[in-house]
């Protein structure tokens, strides 16, 4: 492994360095950079819906079995990749992939499948759909943190807001009519719901539960449910195969209509909206964008490398891998799953890919790769990064996101790992949005943001 490691990087490092023009290619560059990806279909031609990473062949991947062999897989250690088909021969540019998922499976040699969808936003609807396909045909191990996030999101998201609801618990008809917008299976609604219900408290052992589920694929979830303890406890389930802006534009409440009467009590309050729940878990993440920095800054470049290198080191590339594989300082490999937060931006101590970066950089479309640069200097650092344009989220018709949320629900739930909760208020200021509240609502869920957006009901 050390050896096909330090071959590929030296190559690499060779290619993206070389002033010899014949090397420098853009068909070299994508042999390297798409070795053992794996493209994957759902309706055919074009680029790939998917792309899939085997964790025990990637040569970009294997670098972390080198500096942490005993770490779990994780997308962090390779968060964006592209792939080398057919299709893209003529082309000068090709599309980036961004990290999603990972499929585990294998017994006798454990084997972790890593799954990318499309860093362009507009290029993801049949990627969601291609890779629940594509999941449920290799393994039925379910996502192992769902249980943990459910619990955190049940007791220190969902609890804490149906106790702010003045007389919600006191109300004879104890319905939650909720909408879980991108539930995907809804194995996660299921299980924090199922914590909630099972509470030792009397007043949540009554509660019921009206679920909508939005998304482009999921299974019969009546047949899904039908044997859980949670089904007994729902009133309604319904589920629409739609895109959840769809779905929004089409049960948007006309904004012509009369304001509604805030002097009302709790039961009146509760029929004037259709829903008391809309959850966001996640779902924002794939509106996310993503594109490739660099930095010459020894000042950034410390903050990239999280401090495991010294000035001097960076400069003379001790970082770089085929340098620290051959004088066996395997230590000089910055690579780790530490998220590092950079002007609005989130990204990862990964600084020992960087030449990997700089090849994707330079194949990717400009549309991906927001920080525009020309070729780089010898100690340059290029890196991944994603980031959330709140400003971005709007319907074609120009309609605000939040607002029309906030029309159609009492609370919205999110839980994110890009947008947090400040990034937000900034926001619906700045969008004259000053009656839609924000309420942080810290949860023990690893890198996730949770919070609580609502409309202000004025004093009487």
């Amino acid at each position: 492994m050390n050896n096909y490691c330090h071959c590929y990087f030296q190559l690499l490092h060779y290619v993206v360095h070389s002033k010899d023009l014949k090397l420098y290619s853009n068909s070299i560059l994508r042999c390297l950079v798409g070795l053992e990806t794996i493209p994957v279909y759902w309706q055919g031609g074009g680029h790939p819906d998917l792309i899939a990473v085997n964790t025990n062949t990637n040569p970009a991947y294997l670098l972390s079995r080198i500096r942490l062999p005993k770490s779990w897989h994780n997308l962090r250690f390779l968060p964006m990749i592209t792939c080398r088909t057919f299709e893209q021969e003529g082309n000068s540019q090709i599309p980036l992939y961004h990290q999603y998922r990972q499929i585990s499976g294998g017994t006798s040699r454990p084997t972790t499948l890593l799954t990318y969808i499309p860093a362009t936003v507009a290029d993801r609807k049949n990627s969601f759909i291609a890779w629940q396909h594509l999941a449920a045909s290799l393994t039925r191990k379910k996502d192992t943190l769902i249980r943990t996030r459910a619990a955190c999101l049940s007791e220190q998201v969902l609890r804490p807001t149906i106790a702010k609801i003045h007389g919600f618990e006191q109300s004879p008809e104890k319905i939650l009519r909720i909408v879980d917008l991108g539930g995907g299976s809804g194995d996660l609604t299921k299980a924090m719901l199922e914590n909630f219900l099972a509470s030792n408290s009397e007043s949540a052992n009554s509660f019921r539960v009206s679920l909508t589920i939005v998304d482009h694929d999921f299974p019969d979830m009546r047949r899904h449910l039908k044997k859980t303890a949670f089904f007994r406890s729902l009133t309604s389930l319904k589920c629409q195969r739609k895109d959840f802006l769809d779905w929004l534009l089409n049960k948007m409440i006309p904004t012509d209509k009369p304001e509604i009467e805030v002097k009302v009590k709790m039961s009146e309050q509760q029929a004037s909206k259709p829903f008391d729940f809309i959850f966001m878990f996640r779902l924002l993440n794939n509106m996310s964008e993503f594109g490739i920095g660099k930095t010459d800054s020894w000042e950034d470049a410390r903050t990239i490398t999280c401090d495991m290198l010294s000035e001097q080191d960076w400069y003379d590339g001790k970082h770089y891998p085929h340098q620290a594989i051959s004088t066996n300082q395997i230590q000089n490999i910055v690579l780790s799953t530490t998220q590092i937060s950079k002007d609005s931006q989130t990204t990862w101590c990964i600084a020992s890919l960087t030449d990997y970066f700089q090849a994707l950089y330079r194949l990717s479309p400009s549309e991906v790769t927001l920080d525009h640069c020309e070729y780089s200097t010898h100690n340059a650092i290029f890196f991944p990064f994603r980031k959330l344009n709140l400003d971005k989220i709007l319907y074609e018709t120009g309609r605000n996101l939040f607002e029309d949320l906030c029309r159609l629900c009492h609370f919205i739930l999110i839980e994110d790992i890009d947008l947090r909760s400040n990034d937000l208020r900034k926001y619906l200021d700045r969008h004259n949005l000053s009656h839609i509240k924000v309420m942080d609502l810290p949860s023990k869920i690893p890198m996730s943001n949770t919070f609580c957006v609502f409309e202000e009901i004025p004093k009487s």
